[in-house]
């Protein structure tokens, strides 16, 4: 399982089943809730709320949650993680590898002047283009000239916010530019 708030707390419910047969995992979007209160207990609550709705036996069949380091998710008194084991001693809590990898990144990035630069000018080009309905307009004419001068089709794409806590958007913005 892997819970991840975001700043507009939003709640994502994801399990991973095991097939006993294959041993493939299947991960599925259960739910996605939305909460003005992002405590331990109240999250705790919200998780509860959807393994009941969806008919899942999480006290006996869950055997690992991962989470970032928000006190309100790994706590060792009050965080999600804690009030999930009370009830599921054997749920497992490991930290999610992936935000910690993102904050390694982060941080590196962070020390590079280049890097600073390249990501605040793609922001930059991005509130240029995005933030006037004309520019978003001519931006999408630009590429559809293009694609008819070289005879060709391709997607039409959209410059993308660079997201701090979300790396892939970085790569994202990058591959459009």
């Amino acid at each position: 399982m892997h819970l991840v708030m975001n700043k507009y707390h939003l709640l994502y419910d994801m399990l991973f089943f095991i097939l006993e047969v294959t041993g493939e995992v299947h991960e599925r979007l259960l739910a996605v809730k939305e909460s003005p209160i992002t405590s331990g207990k109240k999250l705790y609550d919200i998780f509860v709320n959807v393994m009941e709705a969806e008919n899942l036996n999480w006290k006996e069949e869950l055997v690992g949650q991962s989470y970032d380091g928000a006190s309100n998710m790994r706590g060792n008194y009050y965080g999600l993680q804690v009030h999930i084991k009370e009830e599921s001693p054997q749920a497992l809590f490991v930290w999610c590898h992936s935000h910690r990898l993102a904050l390694v990144v982060k941080q590196a990035v962070s020390c590079n002047s280049n890097a600073v630069d390249l990501f605040g000018n793609l922001e930059t080009l991005y509130v240029f283009l995005w933030c006037s309905k004309k520019r978003a307009a001519i931006f999408r004419e630009i590429q559809i000239e293009c694609d008819n001068m070289e005879g060709k089709y391709n997607p039409l794409h959209a410059v993308k916010r660079v997201s701090t806590t979300c790396w892939s958007s970085h790569a994202a913005a990058l591959h459009v530019v």
